[in-house]
């Protein structure tokens, strides 16, 4: 599947070259009416000297989006990418859901802030397309040697079913659920084993997710500590 196969922003950029600073500011303007609150923090890793990064913050707010001078405060989202993919992702050339998968984007915090933001400054003519992904994990100790994980899915076919399998070293079981009308769900599955797998250190169970309209299937570790 190659790059135009997902979702693009919207045109963000006038000309090539243009400072960092100009493009954050058009993107905050695009953001007005997304009713999110949230500090953003974009951290660019500089690719020459002419574009030497830097760390930029905003805040979100039902109001407006608003350029935030502190980038010390902890940010609700943080994305991490080059000087170079951000400018190729703010022409319209890149897409994040491509950049995200090809190690060029990473985010760090609530990723579901940075979905909406996506879908928000799409452009004409995309769409989020099936890719799925499984993020935002939570493993909760219910009792002693049995937990919980909580894992969310996101980029499946809209209000499709969804498959997940739960691999744990001596067995495996199989659930169904559906996604909502974004392509999204959150799952929570009860009396899992904790511990890691044999010959698996850090790794209590094996998820795999498989969107059955499209055959497309995403499969993730999590740990599932005992304490």
């Amino acid at each position: 599947m190659g790059a135009t196969d997902y979702v693009m922003l919207r045109k963000l950029t006038v000309q090539e070259g243009e400072p960092i600073d100009g493009i954050l500011q058009r993107a905050c303007n695009e953001l007005r009416g997304l009713g999110e609150k949230a500090l953003l923090q974009l951290r660019l890793i500089g690719t020459g000297s002419t574009d030497a990064g830097g760390n930029y913050s905003a805040r979100l707010t039902p109001a407006g989006t608003f350029a935030h001078a502190d980038s010390t405060t902890r940010p609700t989202l943080a994305i991490i990418t080059t000087t170079d993919v951000f400018r190729r992702l703010a022409n319209g050339t890149y897409s994040p859901v491509q950049a995200y998968l090809d190690g060029d984007l990473r985010l760090h915090g609530n990723v579901d802030v940075a979905k909406r933001m996506l879908l928000h400054l799409a452009g004409s003519g995309t769409q989020v397309t099936v890719c799925p992904l499984l993020t935002n994990e939570s493993w909760r100790l219910d009792g002693p040697g049995i937990g919980s994980l909580t894992v969310t899915g996101k980029f499946f076919t809209p209000s499709g079913t969804v498959e997940i399998v739960y691999d744990w070293g001596g067995g495996r079981y199989q659930r169904i659920t559906i996604a909502d009308s974004q392509g999204s769900f959150t799952i929570t599955e009860g009396s899992l084993f904790c511990g890691d797998i044999p010959g698996h250190p850090g790794v209590g169970v094996i998820v795999t997710a498989t969107d059955l309209s499209s055959a497309k299937s995403t499969t993730q570790n999590y740990a599932t500590p005992c304490s």
